[in-house]
């Protein structure tokens, strides 16, 4: 069960699953299936977001704000489609 927030900097303890966003891990085994769910607040998930590896490991990476033209900020996160790897912020 998730209680708190992904980000060891923040902890935040989950109230509501509408703040920020949820992911779920499968990871299946020989013998067994497990689920893992990570949860990143509101707060957090505007300047991260959840990075998996091939291997399945699951990490968070700092998003990149761009501006619009209308000014309106714009957040992405770019990762290398070959490698897995998320460019430097």
């Amino acid at each position: 069960m998730i209680s708190e927030c992904m980000n060891p900097s923040c902890r935040r303890e989950l109230r509501y699953l509408r703040d920020g966003r949820v992911v779920r891990v499968v990871k299946r085994d020989p013998d067994k299936v497990k689920v893992e769910h990570f949860w990143l607040c509101g707060d957090c998930y505007l300047n991260f977001d959840f990075h998996f590896s091939r291997e399945g490991a699951i990490s968070m990476a700092r998003r990149i704000e761009c501006t619009s033209v209308l000014r309106r900020p714009a957040v992405m996160t770019l990762v290398d489609a070959d490698s897995g790897a998320v460019a430097a912020a």
